[in-house]
């Protein structure tokens, strides 16, 4: 039975140990980082939840979409493109899911435009029809393998608000050409004339891509300030300077409606010798473009969010500036926005100077979301704290003088409320009535102060630079303090030490006695206790 016993406690024994190895081994793997699947790092933009499709054409039907899309007609008098673009079936058709683009040669052909040729091919575009400020671009495309061929998926400005080409800018999303099938470009071009002009091309590494022919994605992320370019879902190349040479421009040309534009040229310097001439391919045509979806995609709309403003003064004024600027009706009270904040640039809410304190702004809280104010002035207002502005970046314009500010105090140091944008303390002006409380940092001291119980006006001036965005301004302005003190208490007379004497106080021998019948009691209890406890353990060890 022993040995049954210790055989027993030794499984119990094995077993724990091996429910603690496992826990603690399957703890070290739990913590363990786990590996990320390929691909979860690629950065294709409509991945982005904040974008959605807004616009699209798949080529699912038997023609073109007229209206989504327009034929370019005529001749090309860009780098000595030897093709007439037609809107025949023969150059430009929807079949089998795609939208295909066909060069083809035709001797003797007569183009308008003051060109003629020996080729036709496909051109359309969205101009007038679709066109976007901003968004994600992309085409899947699969290009013609003819040497002398130039594909190209590009953007250009819907109306030429900065003038004619290439003031008004062009986005080249794509171009390769069939002379090279490894070969694939992405640009932009923009400046004050053609022999004065800027652009940025970026060739794609062939170790990144290779043989248009087979079927690519190509797109461009088009944001405020930047152009990103995405071949297969893989960022290339980015463009985020648009500085004109003269500068006059800025922060154009790309920041106005652009349309899209897909064609296939043929010939032309833009390729290679000796196929720039398309006479030395005629035996590879046709030449065929195919298009298997154009998608565009833009970011959702923002959901409004509603701002605290709990300052009735400010949320009045507010929505007074609100409605002249949005046309719209704004009661005094009503719910503020942040969307509707970010459309104030320039706001004055100035009060009065002999405007009482109730009628002044003493909170800030919710100017935080106009973030795009560059003028801002809160002069003979009552404001204390900054914190809220500390944020606005595109602060130009600042004016915080005269603030008037009510304090009450009961005791001679108390806190501060003055706050600089950052949270620090604001030193006050020392007087011989109030002064910084060297002893206490962030609390002001009084000097001297009446203390009667009554209430009494001590006047204290603070002005401190502040820079908030690029604004520099003086917060200046005075602190009531409304003191009300008690005098101190005046000292009370202490009683007399008792002189110690001899003689015997009455019923000092009554208590001596007590003591002692007393201390008798608590021995003969202390004994019968003992008696008791040692029976009861003779009891115990029989």
């Amino acid at each position: 039975m022993l040995i049954k016993k210790r055989f027993s406690n030794k499984k119990v024994k094995t077993l724990a140990g091996i429910m603690t190895a496992c826990l603690i081994i399957g703890g070290a793997l739990f913590t363990l980082p786990v590996q990320k699947a390929k691909g979860d790092d690629s950065t294709y933009p409509p991945s982005d939840s904040s974008y959605e499709k807004v616009w699209g054409d798949e080529f699912d039907g038997t023609s073109l979409n007229r209206e989504n899309w327009d034929y370019y007609v005529g001749g090309w008098n860009a780098s000595e493109v030897q093709n007439c673009y037609k809107d025949a079936t023969e150059n430009v058709n929807v079949s089998g899911g795609s939208l295909n683009l066909v060069g083809l040669y035709k001797p003797g052909l007569t183009c308008n435009q003051g060109r003629n040729g020996d080729f036709t091919s496909g051109f359309v575009h969205t101009k007038d029809k679709k066109f976007w400020t901003y968004g994600y671009f992309e085409a899947r495309m699969k290009m013609p393998t003819n040497k002398s061929t130039w594909p190209a998926f590009w953007m250009s400005p819907n109306e030429a608000k900065y003038g004619g080409w290439p003031k008004s800018g062009e986005i080249d999303i794509v171009e390769t050409k069939g002379s090279n099938l490894n070969y694939a470009a992405s640009d932009a071009h923009w400046g004050i004339s053609a022999g004065n002009k800027s652009h940025r091309q970026h060739v794609i590494e062939t170790d990144k891509f290779s043989d248009a022919s087979q079927w690519h994605t190509y797109g461009v992320k088009w944001t405020e300030g930047k152009l990103e370019f995405y071949i297969d879902g893989k960022k290339h190349h980015e463009i985020n300077n648009f500085s004109q040479p003269n500068s006059t421009n800025h922060p154009g040309p790309f920041n106005i409606p652009f349309y899209l534009r897909l064609n296939l040229a043929i010939g032309g310097s833009y390729i290679d010798a000796p196929w720039k001439d398309a006479h030395n391919s005629i035996a590879d045509f046709p030449a065929t473009m195919s298009i298997d979806y154009v998608r565009v995609y833009q970011k959702k709309p923002r959901q409004p969010k509603n701002v605290n403003v709990p300052d009735s003064n400010l949320r009045t004024l507010l929505n007074q500036k609100l409605a002249a600027q949005l046309g719209t009706t704004h009661t005094n009270d009503q719910v503020i926005t942040d969307v509707e904040l970010e459309s104030l640039t320039n706001l004055n809410l100035d009060a009065a100077p002999n405007a009482p304190l109730d009628q002044r702004i003493s909170n800030l809280t919710g100017l935080e979301a106009a973030k795009n104010l560059t003028a801002l002035s809160l002069q003979n207002n009552a404001i204390s704290d900054l914190r809220p502005l500390a944020g606005l970046a595109s602060l130009t314009s600042l004016n915080l003088n005269d603030q008037l500010i009510a304090s009450s105090t009961n005791t001679d140091s108390f806190a501060s409320p003055l706050r600089d944008p950052a949270g620090n303390t604001i030193d006050i002006n020392n007087s011989a009535e109030v002064a910084n409380d060297t002893a206490n940092p962030g609390k002001i001291k009084l000097l001297s102060p009446i203390r009667d119980g009554n209430p009494h006006l001590i006047v204290a001036n603070w002005s401190r630079n502040v820079t908030i965005g690029t604004a520099s301004a003086v917060f200046s302005g005075k602190l009531n303090v409304t003191a009300t003190l008690q005098a101190a208490p005046a000292p009370q007379p202490q009683p007399n030490p008792i002189t110690p004497s001899n003689t015997q106080k009455p019923g000092k021998t009554q208590s001596s006695n007590n003591s002692l019948a007393s201390t008798g009691f608590n021995i003969l209890l202390g004994v019968v206790t003992a008696l008791l406890i040692g029976i009861a353990g003779m009891f115990i060890l029989r």
